[in-house]
């Protein structure tokens, strides 16, 4: 019962975030083009943009502070790690206005949560077919997301158009910033690659099992 409700209580905290970052970015027309992410530099940050940052940061230092009082899994320390990149990653980003690609980085890092915590709620439930049929749809969304898009088409953009037009990197004498981000962007990746390689472990070790999902591989 502690599972399925701790379950649930993320699967609102996650849908929430999510469908302001949606908002958020559909206002927007730069989100899926990005050479725009830095065009312009410095941005203005609007209210929505800043709601939104103010939204995720908080979630993450939440969950930052309250993975030392959940179930214990195997990936503690990578998680730990995660949050601690992602924090970084938001605080400097705002600081700095990176916002742009801040606010994608977020919503590409979130969009595939909730559809996790709603395949467990399934589990616990033990509704075997529809954790199923949600697993899947998260093991696509989660190596789109995270493992695609996010390497290719966020963290290749930065070498390139982080620069202003005389060739100093951004932000202009504070260039340092740029690269602490950029480090931790890496970083976020190599766990990303880390959970993707876990994910496939499940899927493969689903379709041996006829096609049932067990629970967590991360659990201990």
């Amino acid at each position: 019962r502690s599972k399925l409700q701790l379950a649930l209580w993320k699967l609102t905290v996650y849908v929430i975030t999510v469908c302001v970052g949606v908002y958020t970015l559909s206002t927007e027309d730069w989100w899926s083009t990005p050479e725009l992410y830095f065009k312009g530099y410095p941005h203005f940050t609007n209210n929505m943009m800043k709601i939104y940052y103010n939204i995720g940061f908080g979630n993450y230092a939440y969950q930052l502070y309250t993975i030392f009082y959940e179930p214990k899994q195997s990936d503690f320390w990578q998680m730990f790690t995660h949050h601690v990149c992602t924090l970084a990653v938001m605080g400097v980003s705002y600081f700095t206005s990176f916002t742009r690609i801040g606010a994608v980085i977020l919503l590409l890092h979130d969009t595939a949560d909730p559809i996790m915590e709603f395949a467990k709620c399934w589990l616990y439930c033990k509704r075997q077919m529809m954790a199923d049929i949600f697993f899947a749809i998260f093991a696509l969304t989660f190596l789109v997301t995270r493992n695609f898009i996010f390497p290719y088409y966020v963290i290749s953009a930065c070498i390139p158009y982080g620069v202003y037009e005389d060739g100093e990197r951004m932000p202009r004498g504070y260039s340092k910033y740029f690269w602490i981000c950029l480090s931790c962007l890496w970083v976020l990746q190599l766990l990303n690659l880390n959970w993707g390689f876990l994910i496939m472990q499940m899927v493969v070790k689903a379709v041996r099992s006829g096609g049932k999902v067990d629970g967590d591989i991360r659990d201990e």
